[in-house]
């Protein structure tokens, strides 16, 4: 392996913390003549485990120094000096620190007394390869680093990249999920209804849903969920649109039964000003779903067990919600369309539901209860369905990458917004191979 001559500080790159600990954990350095600062062989062992939270960077590591076997934790930094810089002098979690690592060694570190911290400098071993290769990748790039060199990552990695990646996706999608948990005391019926309604507003009205969703405990809704025209009554009267002074019978109907829920229940309307009908579609439009919002809740008396439960076929069923007869005829209260239309949601937008809220929703349950059944669950379920469509797949798809079910596409995402975006690509899964796999290409050319 190639390696580096020594390096004075004005000359190092400007690399960070984090790539050493990279270079650390995937032994990207050579491994041979190791040495301390003061001349004892190195061997290492095993590397630790990375430590993301607070004390050493790498806990539990095996090494040898000399004849001495060694356990114990390995502390990471681009100077020696950040030692003292981070304050880990006085810090107690720091006393087993069996190795510090450093890229440039400035100062001298000890734990007690002078030189009983061993120190290993990485610029007389690092591969700077891998560095280099990642600075290529990020200044000829249009859409992501890697993208000159993806073509190189076998299906079998991907394969196993997905699934982490998925995870990943999920674990960090339900802390809203967990949020309205401790706000709402536990009560699931209450954050399905939440996750419901916010996916029925889709981009343009998610907010005004969400606010309606707050306006009235489920528990009122539950009570009433045999009668279809007492749920519309009470959604389209929180959402504050039986406002008409002469209105037809549907309307003057739904006005009636919302004069008396309201008091009966103690509700307060919201502004119909909150809704966002400008540049909507009509099978979009706020008031036909609220339309099909009620017929979903009035076909279960349970919300949160029928999402965390049903099968697909069932799910589809329900959530497709057949609006009202008359909303085939009207787009707003008294106000006939040019012809009718349907108003049953589509088989994409069902889709988008059940990726946005009920795999969420069975993520969120199964880590809620220690329920590792129900996490796979969530994740066989994104794996049933079809993969999403967007500009995000549209453009893995042209660099070769193709989402097989939305379990592939929610990685993808995952894959683009949290390491491609932010160049996060000796953290990426797949960018770690291919930097290995193309410094490993390098030295067997040149060899």
């Amino acid at each position: 392996m190639k390696t580096a001559t020594t390096l004075s500080p004005a000359h190092l790159p400007k690399v960070s913390e984090k790539f050493l600990h990279h270079v650390w954990k995937f032994g990207w350095f050579s491994s041979t003549n190791l040495q301390t600062d003061t001349g004892q062989k190195i061997e290492i062992m095993h590397p630790g485990v990375h430590n993301h939270n607070a004390g050493p960077d790498f806990m539990n590591a095996r090494i040898r120094i000399d004849e001495t076997l060694w356990w114990g934790n390995i502390e990471i930094h681009i100077r020696a000096s950040d030692w003292h810089r981070h304050q880990h002098q006085t810090d107690e979690h720091y006393k087993n620190v069996i190795l510090h690592v450093v890229l440039y060694n400035d100062t001298s570190i000890y734990l007690n007394t002078p030189g009983d911290l061993p120190v290993l400098d990485l610029s007389q071993c690092l591969n700077w390869d891998i560095w280099e290769s990642h600075q290529k990748w990020l200044n000829n790039y249009r859409w992501i680093p890697c993208e000159s060199v993806l073509h190189k990552a076998d299906a079998a990695y991907w394969f196993m990249a997905n699934d982490r990646l998925l995870i990943e996706r999920l674990h960090h999608r339900i802390d809203g999920i967990f949020e309205l948990l401790e706000r709402t005391q536990g009560d699931w019926s209450q954050v399905a209804f939440i996750e419901l309604c916010k996916a029925f507003g889709f981009k343009t009205n998610s907010l005004a849903m969400e606010m309606l969703a707050h306006s009235i405990p489920y528990t009122v809704l539950s009570r009433h969920s045999s009668d279809l025209l007492q749920i519309e009554a009470l959604l389209f009267g929180q959402a504050g649109m039986l406002y008409s002074k002469e209105p037809d019978d549907y309307e003057w109907r739904l006005q009636q039964e919302y004069a008396v829920l309201r008091l009966k229940h103690n509700l307060t309307p919201l502004s119909n000003n909150i809704w966002n009908f400008g540049k909507v579609r009509p099978y979009n439009s706020p008031i036909l779903r609220l339309a099909q919002l009620a017929h979903v809740l009035s076909r279960t008396e349970h919300l949160a067990s029928s999402l965390l439960h049903l099968a697909q076929p069932e799910l589809n069923e329900l959530i497709k919600g057949e609006a009202h007869p008359y909303w085939r005829t009207h787009k707003q209260f008294g106000a006939p369309r040019k012809k009718p239309m349907q108003t049953t949601m589509g088989k994409s937008s069902i889709e988008r539901i059940i990726i946005n809220v009920v795999a969420r929703l069975r993520f969120a349950h199964g880590k809620y209860n220690n329920n590792l059944s129900m996490m796979t669950d969530a994740m066989s379920l994104l794996q049933s369905i079809q993969a999403e469509e967007n500009i995000i797949t549209e453009n893995w798809s042209k660099l070769g990458i193709e989402a097989q079910h939305a379990g592939d596409s929610q990685a993808l995402l995952q894959l683009y917004g949290v390491y491609c975006t932010h160049e996060k690509c000796i953290e990426c899964p797949i960018g770690i191979k291919l930097l290995h796999n193309e410094t490993h290409e390098t030295h067997s050319q040149s060899a």
